[in-house]
């Protein structure tokens, strides 16, 4: 189903959606259009969601660093992102470490609410957002 995502310029957030198997090569699709969308640039934080990505096994050890490695090139910083990982917790604290010092701040969380709370973003927009990407991937 891949990665679906909004930009949320009232809200500062990024809503990002991993949905079934999720390639690297979806993934790097997924950031040339996050980057040509105009109000990506408008906003300092992200909520990436794979709670419902299955099938991360070609997302190794290599492919984080090259995501890593794309993430600090953007230079974004100050830049905050939430995941919430789901079984892949081990890969999200890989990436959380590579972009460490880089302006760019990862976090995983078990939870909605506390990610939002440490973006500092409503959980209620927060999950009104993710339902209507989830909606949106299971429909393509």
């Amino acid at each position: 189903m891949g990665i679906t995502f909004v930009c949320d310029a009232a809200a500062g957030c990024t809503f990002v959606v991993w949905s079934g198997d999720v390639t690297p090569a979806e993934w790097y699709e997924h950031r040339q259009r996050l980057l040509a969308d105009p109000a990506y640039r408008t906003v300092t934080k992200t909520l990436v969601d794979l709670s419902r990505a299955s099938g991360l096994g070609e997302i190794d050890d290599t492919v984080i660093e090259q995501m890593a490695g794309v993430l600090r090139d953007e230079e974004l910083g100050p830049y905050k992102a939430a995941v919430i990982p789901n079984s892949a917790w081990d890969k999200a604290r890989k990436l959380e470490r590579r972009v460490e010092g880089s302006g760019i701040t990862v976090i995983s969380f078990t939870d909605l609410l506390t990610a939002c709370a440490w973006l500092g973003v409503d959980a209620d927009t927060a999950q009104a957002r993710i339902e209507a990407l989830r909606t949106a991937a299971s429909a393509r």
